[in-house]
């Protein structure tokens, strides 16, 4: 998981709101297609027991967090992950 992923779940769960792909896409200074992206892979990686994102056509994406330890864990170890390859480059 990248740092842009990282950013989305944090801006998805900070929101009160459903947050469309346009209006992340802003906040990241990315494409809304790249957005869709992210959001899609994050949805692989995530397991549903966890968390899941969930999109609601033409109004937005909700991350809805089962399980908030796992979570915590889950991004700590992603940003581990993401940490050691990028001193690697």
């Amino acid at each position: 998981m990248n740092a842009r992923m990282q950013r989305i779940i944090q801006l998805l769960l900070t929101s009160n709101e459903l947050q469309t792909s346009t209006e992340l896409a802003t906040t990241l200074q990315v494409s809304s297609k790249t957005v869709q992206t992210d959001i899609k892979n994050l949805k692989g990686l995530l397991n549903n027991e966890i968390a899941t994102i969930e999109s609601y056509r033409g109004k937005g994406y909700f991350f809805n967090v089962k399980d908030e330890t796992n979570l915590n864990a889950f991004k700590q170890s992603n940003r581990k992950k993401h940490a050691s390859y990028t001193n690697r480059t």
